[in-house]
C-alpha cells in the first residue's frame, strides 16, 4: 500500500506539470471553451433540429466571435513575441532585493496602445514563482515590471510567462522567455532590533596547569537529570525543598578569537536565514568570523559574501545538502565552537544535527528562528481564510518547546527568536 501511495505522489506532480504546460499552449481560455461548446450545442439542438432562426443567428455569431478572436490573438501573439526578442536579449544589471517587498527589476517595455482590444501581462516564474505587478507610467506610457519575492533565492536569469489575451477573456497566447540578470533575493529581517550575544565560547582559558581540564570548583547548579552522579546531588536542598539539584564543576570559558557560524537549510528555514543575515550585517558575530551554509562548500568572512551565501542556500528546484560536518572539519577540525542557525520546526535536520553533535564533540550555540507562533495551537479555519498571513508558517508553542528542549542539554546554549516580534527566548520560554 505504501508503494502505491509513493508511486501516486511521484506521478501526480508530473501530471500536473504536463497539464499546466498543455493549458499554456491551448489557444482558448476556459470562458472561450464554455462559450464555444454552448454555441455549438445551441446551434445543433435549436438551430438545425428545431429551425429556430434567432438561436441559429446568435449561435453562429458566438462561434464566429470566438474563432475570429482566437485567430487575432494567436497571430498578434506570434508577431509580438518576435518583436520583444530584442528587448529580452539585453541583459539587465544585477539586482539585490529583499523578500516580501515589491521592487523594480529594471525590465521595461514601450507603451502598446495599438493592441486591438487585447491585454499583455506576464509573470516571473524562475528562479522562483514571484507575484508580478506591471505599472504603466502616466506620461510616457511605458510598462515597468515590479516583483515581490516570497522567499530568498539566487539566480542568473529571469524566466517569464507572457500572456496575450482579449478583453473578453475568450482566447489567449502564452509563451515563455528568459533574460540574463544576476538576481539576489535576501531574506527579510522582520522586526529584529537586537539579539543576544552570539559570539562562541571556547574552553581551557585560565587553567593553572598545562595538562588540566577546563573545569574549576563545583559552582554551577542545575536540575538533576538521568545519568548524573548521586554524589553531586545537593541533599540538604532536597530535604528542604524536595527538588533534586546537582552541583557541577564551573567551566572556564572565554570569547573565541574567531566565531564560526553555520546556516542549516530546511523547508521552513526562511526565519533562520533572516536572523543569520541580521547577525552578520549588525556585527553580532564579532570582528573575526566565518560563515558557512548548506548548499555550498564555500565560506564567507565579509558581509557581502555572507549575504550572498545565505541567499543561495535555498534552491527552489532541489533541496541543498547537509554540510555542517564538512564545514567543521574544514575549519581547524572538530572541537571548535560554532553558532548554528536553524528552523524551529521539526524536520530531517534535527537528526542530522544530533549526529553532528555526537561526532564533533564541539560546543554549539543553537539559534532556533520562527516567524510566528500561536500559544493556543492552530488558528481557526475562518481566521486562516479571512486574515492575511505574512509569515511563512505558524508554529504552536508545544512544537517550539519540543525542538528547543531536544537540544537544550546537548548544546552549550539554545536561543529561540521570533522574527515577527523580534523577541528572544530561552529553551524554557523565558524572555532573554
Amino acid at each position: 500500500m505504501s508503494t502505491v501511495t509513493q508511486s501516486l505522489r511521484n506521478v501526480l506532480p508530473n501530471i500536473g506539470d504536463r497539464w499546466r504546460g498543455m493549458s499554456r499552449r491551448f489557444p482558448l481560455h476556459g470562458n472561450g471553451v464554455i462559450v464555444l461548446l454552448l454555441a455549438l450545442a445551441a446551434l445543433h439542438l435549436f438551430g438545425y433540429q428545431r429551425m429556430d432562426l434567432v438561436v441559429f443567428a446568435l449561435a453562429v455569431c458566438a462561434v464566429t466571435i470566438v474563432l475570429i478572436t482566437m485567430v487575432l490573438v494567436f497571430g498578434t501573439g506570434i508577431w509580438l513575441r518576435h518583436r520583444l526578442q530584442a528587448e529580452l536579449a539585453r541583459p539587465l544589471p544585477g539586482r539585490e532585493l529583499e523578500a516580501g517587498y515589491a521592487a523594480a527589476t529594471g525590465f521595461e517595455l514601450p507603451a502598446m496602445p495599438w493592441l486591438p482590444l487585447m491585454e499583455l501581462r506576464w509573470q516571473v516564474v524562475s528562479p522562483d514563482n514571484m507575484p508580478t505587478r506591471i505599472h504603466q507610467d502616466e506620461n510616457s506610457g511605458r510598462l515597468t515590471e515590479f516583483i515581490t519575492p516570497p522567499r530568498r533565492c539566487r539566480g542568473e536569469s529571469l524566466q517569464r510567462d507572457f500572456t496575450l489575451s482579449d478583453v473578453l477573456g475568450l482566447a489567449r497566447f502564452t509563451w515563455r522567455t528568459r533574460q540574463q540578470v544576476r538576481l539576489t533575493i535576501l531574506p527579510r529581517t522582520g522586526k529584529l532590533q537586537q539579539l543576544p550575544a552570539l559570539r562562541t565560547m571556547d574552553a581551557a582559558d585560565g587553567i593553572p596547569g598545562q595538562t588540566g581540564t577546563p573545569v574549576g570548583d563545583r559552582m554551577d547548579i542545575r536540575r538533576y537529570a538521568a545519568g548524573d552522579s548521586v554524589r553531586d546531588i545537593m541533599w540538604r536542598v532536597y530535604a528542604r525543598t524536595r527538588h533534586l539539584n546537582v552541583r557541577l564543576p564551573e567551566k572556564s570559558l572565554f570569547h573565541s578569537d574567531r566565531t564560526l557560524a553555520y546556516l542549516i537549510a530546511d523547508a521552513n528555514d526562511e526565519a533562520a536565514a533572516g536572523v543569520a543575515r541580521f547577525a552578520v550585517e549588525n556585527g553580532l558575530l564579532g570582528e573575526n568570523w566565518l560563515l558557512g551554509c548548506d548548499g555550498s562548500q564555500e565560506t564567507a568572512n565579509t558581509v557581502t559574501r555572507a549575504t550572498t551565501l545565505i541567499a543561495g542556500s535555498r534552491r527552489p528546484q532541489q533541496p541543498p545538502g547537509y554540510g555542517l560536518d564538512h564545514f567543521m572539519e574544514s575549519n581547524q577540525g572538530a572541537g571548535n565552537a560554532c553558532v548554528v542557525f536553524a528552523s524551529a520546526h521539526q524536520g530531517p535536520w534535527c537528526q542530522a544535527f544530533l549526529d553532528t553533535i555526537n561526532r564533533q564533540k564541539s560546543p554549539f550555540t543553537l539559534v532556533l528562528a520562527t516567524d510566528a507562533f500561536d500559544s493556543d495551537g492552530q488558528r481557526p479555519w475562518w481566521q486562516a481564510m479571512l486574515m492575511a498571513d505574512k509569515a511563512d508558517s505558524h508554529y504552536d508553542k508545544d512544537s517550539l518547546q519540543s525542538v528547543s528542549r531536544l537540544f537544550a542539554k546537548r548544546c552549550e546554549r539554545v536561543i529561540v527568536i521570533d522574527r515577527d516580534s523580534g523577541q528572544s527566548f530561552d529553551p524554557y520560554w523565558k524572555k532573554v
